[in-house]
């Protein structure tokens, strides 16, 4: 008992504040629409996330398979477009030059305009170069083509 006749109340302030808190949930769930769609715009964020990185992800592989995979073709691209082998090696040194000097400017973009801006100019540099890559027809069509893998690949690994 308290001095002043009453019981002494086991309820603190901070029990009390989460009593009115519990209150307000459940005043809060009467109205499903605005829980609906509150938490369904939280949902739909973070599955935009995990697409884009998703997607990121595939890009960057492939790119990265497209820019590693010239040594296996190079009998079947020495057939079709009749060049040799010192062509061939041409062809992935220029991805290798292309993407060690744009990986300096990756980073630095990265950390300026941010990583996603970074990925997505990155990811659309390589579907261009892939896409120029399947329609050269020559020597130096296909040496510009991997001049543009080799720019989105570099850009993309720092960031």
């Amino acid at each position: 008992m308290e001095p002043g006749g009453g019981e002494i109340d086991d309820q603190g302030p901070q029990q009390a504040a989460l009593e009115h808190r519990g209150k307000e949930r459940r005043s809060f769930s009467m109205t499903p629409m605005k829980l609906f769609s509150y938490s369904s715009s939280l949902l739909a964020l973070e599955r935009y996330r995990w697409y884009a990185l998703a997607m990121t992800t595939l890009g960057q592989a492939a790119t990265n398979i497209l820019a590693s995979a010239f040594g296996p073709l190079a009998p079947f691209l020495q057939d079709d477009l009749h060049i040799s082998r010192a062509e061939i090696g041409l062809i992935s040194t220029t991805v290798a030059l292309a993407s060690a000097p744009s990986a300096l400017f990756g980073g630095r973009a990265a950390d300026r305009v941010g990583e996603r801006r970074v990925l997505i100019l990155s990811a659309m540099l390589g579907v261009l170069a892939a896409f120029l890559v399947s329609m050269s027809h020559g020597l130096w069509s296909l040496v510009l083509s991997c001049l543009g893998i080799g720019l989105g690949t570099g850009i993309q690994n720092p960031a």
